[in-house]
């Protein structure tokens, strides 16, 4: 680790003996575990005797390069959630990712049993407030709550054993209470239809009577209903039985069945409210791979994630919006596609989301630059599949930029092989230059000596003929 790092590491330690909040491994194990990252608190510089009371009882003097973890206050001095009133007179409470003290906060002090006793537990429990360890399934969940700075009103619940997204458990019963007065509503508005959804009725009927597509036995039941609706507007009743102030009518009836064919897929669609779906996948878990939020980037909808499990990254982002359109999201969310699905109950959602486990989403080129061609479609149609099985699947558009890119990537490191070939070609000439003059100037002085030794053994021998 850098040295720069250690120091920005250090500055944002607990200075209380001992502790090792803030530290660079205490920070990794966190990290790597899920859970959340201890708070540190800065000194309150600006209150002279506060500061002073911080001093004294942690025996140090405190400057504005010293922290305080939250492990050293009381439960009463840490505020770990905001509380909101909603209109309907309920308090609404939304966790904190980093908590904040209380004006007043001062550290707890050793001398005091109580104060150590609540420390030692505070320091035990490294979750997020609101946390709970519940076993499901035969395991162990370990729960914890985070909230996106995007949007600080909306909150993800992080499960780290089966990556799922749920609501915070404090509002449950309130979402419980709703859920039975939404379904007591329902009920009354299918009431107030079987009594006066004759209107629409008319209208839908009139419509599709001057078109000639009903027959004649349809257009003299609405003949009757409008004469019945007619009278009933005008306040008169001339004794017959053709009015509809009866909800036991067995006219009422025909009508309603009537209204049933010609609009069922505007019923269909009453029937299933985006509140149902987050308080059915509040207690019923997905599908393997499958986890889910609690809004999407329009709305307060929902959004699925679907993990790729030999490449450990996100496969497809699948947002279900208030109004039950689907958009699909490629991992990299650069392609999306609107998909035609209709959700008419809660096993739909299922049956939607194994559809879109069968698609086969185009995982791009691979590369850091080019990651998706302009044309991708984000889904491979049948046309484009592979002859031969492939770990990634991907569309024409994004092959041929693949190959593009690496063939001017392969001539590009030719180029560069070739300046590096040519570098080492001049220094081995240069260097071979310089051993062939190095070896002829020894060659010139061994012929020297040679010649001297020639010289001096032949003037030896004419000395001994002389002798």
């Amino acid at each position: 680790m850098s040295s720069a790092m250690k120091k920005k590491c250090s500055l944002r330690r607990c200075t209380v003996f001992d502790c090792r909040s803030g530290t660079y491994s205490d920070r990794r194990v966190k990290t790597e575990t899920g859970l959340r990252q201890t708070t540190i608190f800065t000194p309150p510089i600006n209150k002279p005797e506060l500061l002073k009371k911080w001093s004294k009882i942690l025996n140090k003097e405190l400057t504005e390069k010293d922290r305080v973890c939250e492990l050293h206050f009381a439960e009463h001095y840490v505020i770990k959630s905001d509380h909101t009133k909603l209109p309907d007179g309920t308090v609404f409470s939304l966790p904190r990712i980093k908590y904040r003290l209380t004006p007043d906060a001062v550290p707890y002090n050793p001398n005091n049993p109580t104060e150590v006793e609540t420390y030692e537990q505070g320091k035990e429990i490294q979750i997020a407030d609101g946390a709970a360890d519940q076993t499901k399934d035969g395991f162990l969940v370990d729960h914890q709550y985070f909230i996106d700075a995007r949007k600080p009103d909306q909150y993800v619940y992080y499960n780290k054993e089966v990556a799922a997204c749920f609501m915070i458990p404090s509002i449950k019963d309130a979402l419980v209470k709703k859920k039975e007065v939404s379904e007591t509503s329902d009920a009354n508005d299918n009431d107030e239809i079987t009594i006066y959804g004759t209107d629409d009725t008319i209208k839908d009927t009139n419509d599709s009577t001057n078109s000639n597509i009903i027959d004649d036995t349809n257009s003299n039941i609405i003949d009757d209903t409008n004469n019945s609706m007619n009278n009933t507007i005008d306040g008169t009743n001339n004794g017959t039985d053709d009015t509809i102030d009866d909800p036991n009518d067995d006219s009422n009836f025909e009508v309603m069945e009537f209204e049933e064919v010609f609009n069922v897929d505007k019923i269909e669609k009453q029937k299933l409210k985006i509140q149902e779906v987050k308080d059915y996948l509040v207690e019923n878990p997905l599908q393997r791979t499958w986890s889910w939020m609690n809004y999407t980037k329009k709305d307060n909808g929902i959004t699925f994630a679907q993990l790729d499990c030999r490449s450990r990254k996100i496969r497809c982002f699948v947002e279900v919006h208030e109004d039950l359109s689907i958009t699909l999201h490629t991992g990299d969310d650069k392609v999306s596609l609107e998909i035609e699905f209709e959700l008419t109950s809660i096993q739909s959602i299922s049956k939607m989301l194994q559809t879109v486990v069968k698609m086969k989403i185009c995982s791009g080129t691979a590369l850091e630059k080019e990651s998706r061609s302009e044309d991708c479609t984000g889904i491979i149609i049948p046309e484009e599949e592979y002859k031969c099985a492939r770990s990634l699947d991907r569309c024409i558009a994004c092959r041929k930029l693949r190959i593009r890119v690496m063939h001017s990537r392969d001539t590009r490191d030719v180029n560069v092989k070739y300046l590096n070939l040519k570098k080492q070609y001049e220094q081995l000439r240069r260097k071979s230059r310089y051993l062939e003059e190095k070896l002829d100037i020894k060659t010139t002085r061994l012929k020297a000596i040679t010649e001297m030794i020639k010289s001096v053994n032949k003037y030896g021998k004419n000395y001994e003929t002389e002798l």
